[in-house]
């Protein structure tokens, strides 16, 4: 099966493919300029360009948008990470966090699925933490954190073409939902 991923992000169209091929589905890039609306939760920011995409494209598509969550300052930077790693260098980040214990970090992903006009989103969850120097070229934020068992920065494990191995669990309930419901 064919669906449209509505992403101009080529990180996360390599991460899809990659999930989904084996099982069929078939992911072709969609690009185009859907206002990103500013609201309290990544979920309705997600739903709303899904719904944006789905007006545009008319056929089975996927949106994602991830959010992150840092436990010590109260869930900060929530949807707003876009824009915070756009203003924050790495040594901000560490600053934030220089007097923290905790230095958890939390991101929430979440996949909208659009077939026929409706929407199904799924959410993941995982955990981060911050280290104290940066590393690796990428976003702020990517050069300060690793995820889950790993050693190496978001940043590290993708200049090196590292696919992680979070999000297989949200993109298998995808599939299964794309499948069952063409």
């Amino acid at each position: 099966m064919k669906i449209y991923y509505v992403t101009k992000n080529k990180y996360k169209l390599a991460h899809a493919i990659e999930y989904t091929k084996r099982f069929g589905v078939d992911i072709e890039q969609y690009q185009t300029d859907i206002p990103e609306i500013q609201a309290p939760t990544v979920y309705e920011v997600v739903t709303h360009k899904a719904l944006r995409a789905w007006d545009d494209l008319k056929r089975p598509l996927i949106v994602s948008d991830s959010g992150w969550e840092i436990p010590s300052l109260g869930g900060f930077p929530g949807p707003y990470m876009h824009e915070i790693n756009n203003w924050f260098s790495p040594e901000d980040f560490l600053a934030l966090m220089r007097d923290k214990k905790e230095r958890t970090i939390i991101l929430n992903h979440y996949i909208a699925v659009v077939l026929g006009g409706k929407v199904k989103i799924f959410t993941e969850q995982s955990r981060g933490r911050f280290i104290n120097q940066p590393r690796g070229e990428g976003s702020a934020l990517d050069q300060v954190v690793v995820m889950g068992e790993s050693h190496k920065t978001i940043a590290e494990n993708t200049n090196a073409g590292n696919v992680s191995a979070d999000g297989q669990a949200i993109w298998k309930e995808v599939v299964e939902y794309i499948l069952n419901n063409n």
